[in-house]
C-alpha cells in the first residue's frame, strides 16, 4: 500500500479519534517487511486509543523483532504455528511445535483454550495458536473449490463491524472477498485513495448490502455462496447443494 494511502486513512481515523481494532493482516505475511514497524509507529502516533493487532505465520517472528514490534506500539499479536504438513495432524504434535516455538522466543508462557499458548510480555498479547488445516479449509466466498457447497440464508455481522482495505485501496465488506477476483467485483465497496473511509462505509452499496444481510433468506453472490459460518449471527450455514448459481 502507498504510504500516501495508508497515512490518509490513519488520518480519517484520527480525527474521530478512533478506539477499536486495526488488524495488519489481509492475504499476505504482514511481518515480511518491515516496513510494518513504519505504519504501526504512524498510527500509534496518531490514535493513542486504537488497539493494533497482527496476525502472522510466524516465519519472520524473532524475540528481538517482537521487542521492535512493542516499541512502535502494537499491542496484540496472534502467531499461527503448524506441525509438519507431510504428517498426518495430531494434537500432540502441534503442542510439541507450539511448545518449541516458544521456547525459542524465551518468554514465559501458560496454556490456553483449544491448542494455544498465552506468552506473558509486559507490553503486548501474544498468543500462539496451532490447529489442524483440514478444520480451517473455507470456499472464501466461492473462489476457492472445496467439497462442500453453500447455501447461505443465515444473517452476517461482517458489513455492520468490518471494513477491510486492500493495499491498491479498495474497500470490500468481508475478509473472504477479494478485490483482485472478477467474481467479486461487485463487493467493492468504494477505493480510499478516492474517497473517505467514512462516505463509503456509509454509501448506498454498503448500506443495501447491510440491509440484506440484517435477515434470514437467499443471499447476493458472492456471499450466498459462502460457507464461513464464522460470520452468521446463528452461527448456522447450510451445506447444500446451491441451485441457480
Amino acid at each position: 500500500m502507498p504510504p500516501e494511502t495508508y497515512s490518509k486513512v490513519i488520518d480519517a481515523l484520527a480525527e474521530i479519534d478512533y478506539a477499536g481494532k486495526i488488524w495488519y493482516s489481509r492475504y499476505n505475511e504482514p511481518l515480511s517487511d518491515r516496513v510494518i514497524l513504519d505504519r504501526i509507529r504512524e498510527a500509534r502516533s496518531k490514535l493513542h486509543k486504537a488497539t493494533l493487532n497482527t496476525f502472522t505465520n510466524g516465519d519472520y517472528v524473532t524475540r528481538d523483532y517482537l521487542e521492535e514490534l512493542a516499541k512502535a506500539g502494537l499491542n496484540h499479536i496472534r502467531i499461527m504455528r503448524y506441525p509438519p504438513t507431510s504428517e498426518e495432524y495430531s494434537e500432540e504434535k502441534s503442542w510439541e511445535t507450539l511448545f518449541g516455538f516458544a521456547k525459542k522466543l524465551d518468554l514465559p508462557f501458560q496454556k490456553e483454550w483449544g491448542v494455544s499458548l498465552h506468552l506473558e510480555h509486559p507490553t503486548m498479547d501474544i498468543h500462539i495458536l496451532g490447529a489442524d488445516l483440514k478444520t480451517f479449509v473455507r470456499n472464501r466466498a466461492g473462489s476457492v473449490k472445496t467439497s462442500c457447497s453453500a447455501n447461505r440464508t443465515s444473517p452476517c455481522f461482517s458489513p455492520f463491524t468490518n471494513i477491510y482495505i486492500d493495499y491498491n485501496g479498495s474497500v470490500v465488506p468481508c475478509c473472504n472477498v477479494r478485490s483482485d477476483v472478477p467474481e467479486h467485483n461487485e463487493m467493492v465497496m468504494g477505493n480510499v485513495n478516492e474517497q473517505s473511509i467514512f462516505d463509503i462505509f456509509a454509501n448506498f452499496r454498503y448500506s443495501l448490502l447491510r440491509y440484506q444481510m440484517r435477515d434470514f433468506g437467499v443471499k447476493v453472490y458472492p456471499c450466498r455462496v459462502c460457507d464461513n459460518n464464522g460470520y452468521s449471527f446463528s452461527g448456522q450455514v447450510p451445506q447444500e447443494e446451491t441451485k441457480g448459481v
